[in-house]
């Protein structure tokens, strides 16, 4: 049991150890990467992983479960019934995500934290990019859809995190 530490979410003080080195809060049960309640952690994490060494590698195996997880992702959207096609990846990875989307009539926009990760999606698949928080996504950008994935576990203040997602979200929209 951690106790040093409050939970984003509901304030509590009591983790415990959960898979990959991640913590889950005894009452609410959201699970954290600990490096949140460091300074600066999004920033730091985002250049650990995807820094400016970072190079896109996808083996056969790691591609064929990107296709297969993407279209159960697409799967599901279509399920929820979004009222319209504009949609935002938070997070994307490779990129693979959204080029899929494309490829299935939504107008597509990712934003990720990662300098070299949005160049590499506007490089391979030429898809627009916002390189910075969602606070700085201003204007008429109201999406219909909003995917996530692997993100809220990283995130320092989830509730401000999820406002910030509502906001760019149209009526009616889905996460």
């Amino acid at each position: 049991m951690i106790s040093d530490q409050v939970c984003p979410l509901c304030g509590e003080r009591e983790f415990h150890g959960f898979r990959l080195e991640l913590l889950e809060c005894g009452q609410c049960g959201l699970v954290v990467s600990p490096m949140i309640w460091q300074p600066q952690a999004n920033e730091k994490m985002e250049d650990e992983w995807f820094g400016a060494d970072y190079q896109a590698k996808s083996s056969f195996w790691v591609n064929i479960f990107e296709a297969w997880n993407n279209r159960k992702t697409l799967t599901r959207l279509a399920q929820a019934k979004p009222p319209g096609r504009r949609l935002l990846e938070i997070g994307v990875g490779s990129g693979s995500f959204l080029n899929s989307a494309r490829g299935r009539g939504y107008e597509v926009m990712g934003c990720d934290l990662s300098a070299p990760i949005c160049k590499h999606v506007r490089q391979t698949y030429g898809i627009l990019m916002h390189g910075e928080t969602l606070v700085t996504l201003t204007g008429e950008n109201r999406f219909d859809v909003v995917v996530m994935n692997h993100v809220l576990e990283h995130v320092d203040q989830p509730i401000a995190f999820l406002n910030e997602v509502r906001r760019l979200l149209a009526p009616g929209g889905v996460v």
